[in-house]
């Protein structure tokens, strides 16, 4: 699995919690707990979310990446711009998996389930206590 993410240090808001840091904790916990098979690669983005140059950034990763992965886990809030750059690159069978659900990603769930029996697309919402 690659997983995509934001460096803690590019985040806006000190003060607010890290939640990419967050998203990657919880997704550790689960996948050793229930998963323990599942392996994986962290990609980091250095560009920041007001860069124009994110989704070319996204799309050289994947490429980088290539055949080394059968799932995307992107956590950082990139959703538009990482599924532009998917849209650009077959990703076959790959899971896809996305967080916050927005137009973008409802738009391209909703292409991929119909277009792509294949393809899965998983989607967390997140909650607060």
């Amino acid at each position: 699995m690659l997983v995509i993410n934001s460096p803690s240090e590019m985040r806006a808001d000190f003060d607010a919690p890290d939640i990419n840091r967050l998203r990657y904790e919880g997704f550790l916990a689960v996948t050793e707990k229930h998963f323990g098979r599942i392996s994986h690669e962290v990609g980091y983005l250095t560009t920041d979310m007001r860069s124009r140059r994110v989704e070319s950034q996204i799309e050289k990763l994947l490429a980088s990446k290539r055949g080394s992965y059968d799932a995307l886990y992107f956590i950082a809030a990139f959703n538009a711009q990482f599924i532009q750059a998917l849209q650009q690159q077959a990703q076959g069978d790959t899971v896809i998996v996305l967080h916050d659900m927005d137009p973008s990603s409802n738009d391209y769930r909703k292409r991929t389930l119909w277009r792509r029996s294949s393809t899965r697309t998983l989607s967390f919402r997140a909650t607060t206590p």
